[in-house]
């Protein structure tokens, strides 16, 4: 979503594309903004779920092998991105003058809209290790609610953003939408502890061995509509410039994206697991590169806008956004498998019966 939304929408925009979405081409026009909003539950579930599942102990070595573990997976990769990126496209960051700027993207403090600014997506990690420093303490005070509780935290959560979201539109106007509701880590929470806080929803159905039949498809097939009916949304609201549309996008599109990305997680794991798709195992490469692939996305795709120029219809930008993702692709398995794989062998985990070496990695 997130690629094919900024190569379609925001960087091959071609001349002929708003008369292919009235003719069905905003399938290929998922909106960027919800894809980021996915991570962030996603996110939330699968940290918490560390803790929760005790992977992880709520001790000073658990804490500490959780935040060494984070750190293995998220810095290499983007440090190494935001070197090569500043060095081949703004060196001049590397002035004594704008140096405030590399250290704020290089210690996680940016939202993407600095002066210099060759790669704004990376904003996301910098939210994403907001959420991953609370996550720990979130634990160790939410470790034993139950279920309904949690449904009440999720609840809460989802109504004090949406009404904070309001309010922000309401005295600032359009021009929060960047800084003050899109990727601050405070307007984000409710998506990371949506995706938190079904851990112990999940873990209270499991523990009386409840499943759902079909889960797994059903789980599919809440996919296949969410999809849909965002991919439509972002093509009217954004990209042909419907302005209520866009509006309730931006307002509703964070609650919305929470509440069906739990659904789709509470099937994937309550499903009947009797045949069970082997088609995961086929090809999770692809999610152990999502990072990847997410770090190198923006510079990969704006480097081949500037050596192509204008693009003048709808199958040409099909065709660069294809090399893009190719090129992309390339350079984010060899990343994972010369930095993220060495790293990895790095992590530990301090579960409750003692300190283990971490058997498996996660795409997040």
């Amino acid at each position: 979503m997130v690629f094919v939304g900024h190569a379609f929408a925001v960087v091959f925009i071609s001349e002929t594309l708003p008369a292919a979405i009235n003719h069905g081409a905003w399938l290929l026009t998922p909106s960027p903004w919800v894809g980021v909003w996915v991570f962030f539950v996603l996110s939330g579930y699968l940290m918490g779920k560390g803790f929760y599942l005790g992977r992880y102990s709520f001790t000073k070595k658990g804490a500490g092998a959780y935040f060494i573990n984070r750190a293995l997976k998220i810095v290499p990769l983007y440090w190494t991105a935001v070197l090569v990126c500043y060095a081949l496209i703004n060196p001049e960051i590397f002035q004594i003058s704008n140096l405030w700027m590399l250290w704020n993207i290089l210690f996680f403090n940016y939202d993407g809209t600095l002066p210099i600014n060759p790669d704004g997506a990376l904003w996301t990690v910098s939210t994403e290790v907001h959420f991953y420093l609370m996550v720990p303490f979130l634990f160790g005070i939410f470790s034993t609610i139950d279920r309904k509780r949690a449904f009440i935290f999720i609840g809460a959560a989802l109504v004090a953003s949406l009404a904070y979201r309001g309010i922000a539109r309401m005295i600032w106007g359009p021009d929060a939408w960047v800084t003050l509701i899109f990727t601050p880590t405070l307007s984000n929470m409710d998506l990371f502890l949506t995706g938190f806080f079904l851990n112990p929803i999940i873990q209270s159905y499991k523990t009386t061995k409840t499943t759902i039949k079909n889960g797994i498809a059903i789980g599919f097939g809440i996919l296949a509509i969410f999809y849909v009916i965002q991919s439509y949304v972002f093509a009217q609201g954004v990209v042909l410039h419907h302005f209520p549309v866009a509006v309730a996008l931006k307002g509703l599109g964070p609650t919305i994206t929470a509440i069906f990305i739990a659904l789709v997680i509470a099937m994937f794991e309550l499903g009947d697991r009797r045949g069970e798709y082997k088609l995961g195992r086929k090809t999770q490469i692809f999610g152990l590169l999502t990072y990847a692939i997410y770090v190198w996305h923006a510079p990969i795709l704006t480097a081949i806008k500037d050596a192509v120029g204008p693009i003048h219809d709808i199958w040409s930008a099909s065709a660069f956004t294809f090399v893009a993702f190719s090129i992309t692709l390339i350079v984010g398995a060899v990343s994972y498998y010369l930095i993220e794989v060495p790293f990895e062998r790095f992590k530990t985990t301090n579960r409750l019966e003692g300190k283990v070496k971490l058997a498996e990695s996660s795409p997040l």
